[in-house]
């Protein structure tokens, strides 16, 4: 018995896109951003190459003055990717910097702190776009985002509703890459074109609630240039269907 292949099943879905005439939505999104690295060269090339510029989630106590400059240079915006990155839930909960362990107040002082250094790095460049570390965020501080000038929110999985507090819109990722269980690698090519595939399906025939852009999630520094090959292929393949539009940052939190 023959076996469909990531790819096919990915031509397959794009085909049914297109007869049914619908439209879907792709963008990306990079995590744990601090300086300006080889592995960062090779992503922005990529991007240029696909033609699609990522959401960098830049994380504000790391940040260098060189990687201002670069991003400049390239003009990719960024997305604030907590404070520190540190984990301060207890060993029996699952990692957060902003999880339901540490006061509220305390959170909402790193998240001034945050939003100040980024603005006075990166201006214009920062999105006013909130990415928590690990995905994960207490309801409390999400309430009170807006509150802070922050207009948008980002996680991973399928959200519950497209703003989840007035002023605030919430755009997730779906395709995590990173292969975090086991290999703590590249996923691979095909496996990346079947989850793709697998989103589009859901979207395509409603079997999610509230349907959304299909966001892909990379981290930069866990790629070889080699990983950013078969990111490319991946993603040049879903772009020669006119169903498919792949969608910068800015036109959902610009």
């Amino acid at each position: 018995m023959n076996l469909e292949t990531g790819f096919q099943r990915l031509e397959k879905e794009i085909n049914r896109i297109d007869s049914e005439n619908k439209y879907m939505e792709i963008w990306w999104r990079d995590d744990d951003l601090e300086a300006p690295s080889h592995s960062l060269e090779n992503m922005i090339s990529v991007s240029k190459n696909v033609n699609l510029a990522p959401l960098l989630a830049v994380i504000p106590a790391r940040a260098s003055k060189q990687l201002v400059k670069l991003l400049n240079q390239c003009d990719i915006n960024i997305a604030m990717h907590g404070l520190h990155h540190y984990n301060y839930e207890p060993l029996t909960r699952k990692k957060a910097e902003f999880g339901s362990f540490r006061p509220i107040e305390t959170q909402w002082k790193d998240l001034k702190k945050g939003i100040r250094q980024l603005e006075q790095l990166f201006g214009d460049l920062f999105l006013k776009c909130f990415v928590p570390p690990w995905n994960r965020i207490n309801d409390q501080l999400t309430k009170t985002l807006p509150l802070f000038g922050i207009s948008s929110l980002s996680t991973f999985s399928s959200r519950k509703e497209a703003a989840p507090v007035p002023g605030l819109l919430q755009v997730n990722t779906h395709v995590d890459v990173i292969d975090w269980k086991e290999k703590r690698s590249f996923i691979g090519a095909e496996l990346m074109a079947d989850k793709i595939a697998g989103e589009l399906q859901n979207c395509r025939t409603g079997t999610i609630e509230n349907p959304e852009p299909i966001g892909l999630l990379t981290h930069h520094l866990m790629m070889s240039i080699d990983d950013w090959k078969e990111f490319q292929e991946v993603c040049l393949f879903a772009k020669k269907s006119t169903s498919i539009h792949l969608t910068p940052p800015i036109d959902y939190f610009g």
